[in-house]
């Protein structure tokens, strides 16, 4: 009984540890806000009505993994890169994907080194100051036809095709802008 009151205690401590990590992490290395659902159905029927159920999208600065597994889950063929600059970040969504059974291949990297000539689809949630560079890559990279979708950003010159607000009734309500090249 003794032993399972201290592989308790020491489970819960890990826990703990493994909690303030993560939080620590997200005070220190930025946001690592995931997609709400909302966004990411969206991201669905953008998906489906290019027909890229198939095709290679990449998911830049994919945080926490949620959005990538997510749409590997719906999205079976998709093949998913997703690329992140944190290391526990990566480490956690490994592990989720172990756990959840995808195909989703995380990187370690910054979004910056990555190539988009093989892109089809691209997903951006990132701070506001990564986007007139990514804007430049993206140009630069992309083969005509790639759609670059961007969550709550915008590129500073290039113009969306689209612009869908995910609450319309409420204000200051978050924001898909799609760009296709």
């Amino acid at each position: 009984m003794i032993y399972l009151a201290i592989v308790l205690l020491i489970l819960l401590f890990i826990a703990i540890i493994f909690l303030f990590t993560i939080i620590f992490n997200s005070l220190i290395f930025g946001h690592g806000i995931t997609s709400h659902s909302n966004a990411i159905e969206l991201l669905y029927k953008i998906i489906k009505a290019n027909n890229l159920e198939e095709k290679k999208f990449y998911d830049l600065g994919s945080a926490w993994g949620r959005l990538s597994i997510k749409t590997q889950k719906k999205f079976p063929k998709l093949q998913i890169l997703a690329i992140e600059d944190d290391r526990l970040r990566i480490f956690v969504s490994k592990l989720l994907q172990i756990i959840f059974r995808t195909k989703v291949q995380f990187f370690h990297d910054d979004l910056f080194n990555i190539d988009f000539k093989n892109a089809d689809i691209l997903f951006a949630y990132l701070w506001h100051t990564l986007l007139p560079q990514l804007e430049k890559k993206f140009l630069e990279q992309a083969k005509p036809g790639t759609i670059i979708i961007t969550h709550e950003t915008f590129f500073p010159n290039l113009k969306p095709n689209k612009i869908i607000t995910l609450h319309p009734n409420k204000k200051n309500s978050e924001k898909l802008f799609i760009y296709k090249k």
